[in-house]
């Protein structure tokens, strides 16, 4: 082989895989399967659940003063001063200007925050 064979198999290679699939596309739903669902979000089913696996394990009852900083998130009205104040949403949503959360770990699951924002637009409702 010539060099220039050489060099437009390994281009088409290198950039011929390189595609903008969404995950819908790639990964479809079986039949009867729902995606994320955002509607008529409730605190109690939905949004403690999240907290419960991503953020209670330093900002719940027990770790809130040794490991999250004093920030005390479990129970609503915990909840509510960092939601009020914009500082809980910029947080999980990695926001510039706020410190991304959970801490030294990846972001939430875009459903998990999608859920959250839409709890917060609808009211963010004792429910």
């Amino acid at each position: 082989m010539n060099r220039l064979t050489i060099l437009l198999a390994a281009f088409t290679f290198a950039f011929g895989a390189c595609t903008f699939d969404n995950e819908e596309e790639v990964f479809p739903l079986e039949e009867g399967e729902v995606g994320c669902v955002t509607t008529d979000m409730s605190y109690l089913t939905d949004v403690v659940p999240i907290l419960d696996t991503n953020c209670y394990v330093c900002h719940g009852d027990e770790n809130f003063s040794t490991f999250g900083s004093n920030i005390h998130l479990e129970g609503y009205d915990n909840l509510m001063d960092w939601v009020d104040n914009g500082r809980f949403f910029g947080a999980i949503n990695h926001d510039a200007g706020f410190s991304p959360m959970p801490k030294n770990a990846g972001q939430l699951d875009q459903c998990d925050i999608d859920q959250i924002k839409s709890w917060i637009d609808a009211g963010a409702l004792n429910n």
